[in-house]
């Protein structure tokens, strides 16, 4: 049984009814369309994988896991999850792409990143301008100037060799990815229908996770916990990470390209790409919350630190070289920081083990509500 039913019509549709009553403006890519390659190898790996993974079933619920997904046309850099009658749903906004391919682009403009892709000497190593996150600077102004467009906005910082060109459209679909089974991992883990089981009290909205807006929930209703929210997160990251190597250590990569790179440089612009996202997202989200993007303090990063823990835990039995592939990705990345600006490397000294009691708690309160994959299923 696969993850995605492609047998069932009214899943096929469910996110374009999950837009309409939303009020969202749906986007669908088209393979012959030059500008639409980004998005369209996106969702048809992600929609390949899905279609690959075995089902999961909810005892509690007595309800299999449907999932529908798509892209939002929204020059917002966001993702959501949420649901739309038995089925869930997955989104990525067209703004978020667009901004994890500047991002990318910026990466592998630097010579020292993955040196071992086409010839770094033709890179210049630019740093970013005005001291902001490559993809962010015109949404920035964007935003600050109530949506007029400034003509004087400088153009993304693009990869001179065309082999990390190449490369840089490969690492932002690595990233995409991620935020897909990001999303995806909220339904699974039971965390959407976890929320809704607080609709009855929340004026008739449907309660979700949007990823710019988790205060909001805390706001519509009392009883959810901020810290259960940050758990959530956590939660989905680590499912995220784990089925993302997964991809590669079962030889299950269906982008041709990325397919053909060694093994080993696979494994680690996936870990590399996780990094990435996760504290662009944790940087999209913190700076939306100062209001209208005024960034005055460095963002926190306390998701990549949590992932250095989640690949230890959740990757052992890969049988990969996880501190190896943590150090090498770090390393990387935070040459990318330093590019940026030194204010982007600081940390909020974030403990995890104080989130140690929160997290057992969240479990207990998740298990009625997870989709698991049947023992029979496992066995086979």
């Amino acid at each position: 049984m696969s993850l995605l039913s492609v047998t069932a019509p009214e899943d096929l549709s469910a996110f374009d009814q999950f837009v309409t009553a939303q009020e969202l403006t749906g986007f669908k890519p088209k393979a012959n369309h030059a500008d639409d390659q980004l998005f369209h190898a996106s969702l048809a790996s992600i929609i390949k994988h899905l279609r690959e993974m075995p089902g999961r079933h909810s005892e509690d619920l007595d309800n299999t896991f449907r999932v529908s997904l798509g892209f939002v046309e929204d020059v917002r850099p966001n993702a959501l999850a949420n649901k739309h009658g038995n089925v869930h749903i997955a989104a990525v906004h067209t703004g978020l792409a667009m901004v994890i391919m500047e991002f990318a682009w910026f990466c592998l403009a630097q010579a020292d990143v993955f040196p071992e892709i086409g010839d770094p000497s033709q890179e210049t190593s630019p740093k970013s301008k005005a001291g902001l996150p490559p993809g962010l600077s015109v949404l920035i102004q964007t935003v600050q100037s109530d949506g007029a467009q400034d003509a004087h906005i400088n153009a993304p910082i693009i990869p001179r060799d065309p082999h990390r060109h190449a490369a840089a459209h490969y690492l932002a679909l690595l990233m995409m990815r991620f935020v897909w089974l990001h999303e995806i991992g909220h339904g699974g883990l039971g965390h959407i229908d976890y929320l809704q089981s607080f609709n009855a009290n929340s004026e008739g909205k449907s309660l979700g996770l949007n990823e710019l807006s988790l205060n909001e929930l805390v706001s519509i209703h009392p009883r959810i916990d901020g810290r259960v929210l940050q758990c959530l997160e956590f939660e989905a990251d680590s499912w995220a990470l784990y089925q993302s190597f997964l991809v590669q250590h079962a030889g299950q990569e269906n982008i041709d390209g990325i397919a053909a790179l060694p093994a080993d440089l696979r494994c680690r612009m996936t870990l590399f790409a996780i990094y990435s996202m996760s504290w662009l997202m944790e940087t999209i989200s913190s700076t939306f919350s100062r209001g209208r993007l005024a960034i005055t303090h460095p963002a926190p990063i306390r998701r990549m630190q949590m992932l250095q823990n989640m690949a230890v835990w959740e990757l052992n039995d890969l049988d990969l070289n996880i501190p190896a592939l943590t150090r090498q990705a770090l390393g990387m990345f935070q040459t990318v920081l330093s590019q940026i600006g030194a204010q982007w490397l600081q940390t909020d000294q974030f403990d995890p083990h104080r989130y140690r009691k929160i997290f057992e708690e969240t479990r207990d309160k998740l298990a009625p509500f997870r989709y698991v994959v049947p023992e029979d299923a496992i066995r086979r």
